[in-house]
């Protein structure tokens, strides 16, 4: 348990606000951990809105690629809660979308620019749209590989054994709740 205690510390160290004066009743509820004590300013956009300022993006990528906009949009409030500065912790992922390196130049984008919202939708979408092109996936599929990575869902559709124990996790992430939670969620959404 001796072990824990550094990560105790770290914890007690980030600095908490008062988060219902910033960012009213509905912003984000990160508890000790604030993006913004890593990453500079968070630009929260409530994800819960009926419109915020990316729809546009949304609808003009998506109707581009032929990926509908309420599940792109949905995808960012899964990845970013529609924070253009969200960076991950344990990859490269960035941006609005939370595009990796590799995916960026999968679709031929520069990764150095996913935090600004127009290329990271764009980015987006192209990388469904090549999943659904490229691998003849359905647009669920396409979720889950966008989640999980191509490779891992296509072995597990197979029915094939994976090379890595986490390719499992993922697999089944991606399926049992990953896409259920896009999903349901671009139901709901208006854009």
């Amino acid at each position: 348990m001796i072990w824990l205690l550094p990560f105790i510390l770290i914890g007690l160290m980030i600095p908490v606000r008062n988060q219902a004066s910033e960012k009213g009743a509905d912003g984000p509820i990160f508890g000790p951990f604030r993006p913004e004590t890593l990453f500079g300013p968070f630009e929260y956009e409530n994800p819960n809105a009926s419109k915020n300022r990316f729809d546009s993006l949304f609808m003009k990528y998506g109707g581009l690629y032929g990926i509908n906009a309420k599940i792109l949009k949905s995808i960012a409030i899964q990845e970013s809660s529609l924070n253009p500065n969200a960076k991950a912790l344990t990859s490269s992922a960035t941006g609005l979308m939370q595009v990796t390196k590799a995916a960026a130049q999968d679709v031929g984008e520069i990764w150095e620019n996913q935090r600004h919202p127009d290329t990271a939708i764009r980015t987006g979408a192209k990388y469904l749209r090549l999943q659904m092109d490229t691998y003849n996936f359905t647009i669920e599929q396409a979720i889950e590989a966008y989640y999980a990575g191509a490779g891992t869902i296509i072995k597990g559709d197979l029915g094939e054994a994976f090379a890595l124990p986490w390719q499992a996790g993922a697999y089944v992430f991606a399926k049992n709740v990953y896409r259920p939670k896009v999903l349901t969620r671009a139901q709901t959404l208006t854009v």
